[in-house]
């Protein structure tokens, strides 16, 4: 779907989430990026904006976590 259409937010927000479930949090984040900048004319209320902020500190808190030795 984007390279069908790379200018439509939402297929960038379902591959972040795609992306989160197969452990490539690097990858969601910059998904996630694209979701945001894309999505430039919505309002912080709106639950989308709210749950990509969510799934990016949560990429990097898993990041991290996935990173550090145990």
């Amino acid at each position: 779907m984007i390279r069908l259409r790379p200018d439509l937010p939402e297929a960038f927000s379902r591959r972040a989430e795609s992306r989160m479930v197969l452990a490539q949090y690097e990858l969601a984040q910059a998904d996630i990026d694209t979701f945001l900048r894309l999505s430039t004319g919505r309002s912080s209320n709106d639950p989308d904006i709210k749950r990509a902020y969510q799934l990016h500190s949560e990429c990097t808190r898993k990041a991290r976590e996935a990173g550090s030795p145990h």
